[in-house]
């Protein structure tokens, strides 16, 4: 059983939402970097790093993340 006839699939698939990722800015791609370089470019701990504050403070801009991931480890290496 067709329901569709040919002619109705463009129609049909035009009809569905399309989902736009805004392209990251100059900033955000400076402080990914800037906390990459802070890990010995070891993206795992960065991507832990931002998990973790992603997980108590859903809700905030990418770049809030980094700024504050980048605080962290400051706060860190200044206590050595």
């Amino acid at each position: 059983m067709n329901y569709l006839a040919d002619s109705d699939y463009p129609a049909c698939l035009s009809v569905q939402p399309r989902r736009a990722y805004p392209a990251t800015s100059k900033i955000t791609q400076n402080l990914a970097s800037k906390l990459l370089s802070m890990v010995n470019d070891d993206s795992a701990k960065a991507m832990a790093i931002l998990r973790e504050l992603i997980y108590y403070n859903p809700d905030k801009p990418l770049n809030w993340y980094y700024e504050r991931a980048i605080d962290k480890l400051n706060k860190l290496y200044s206590n050595i």
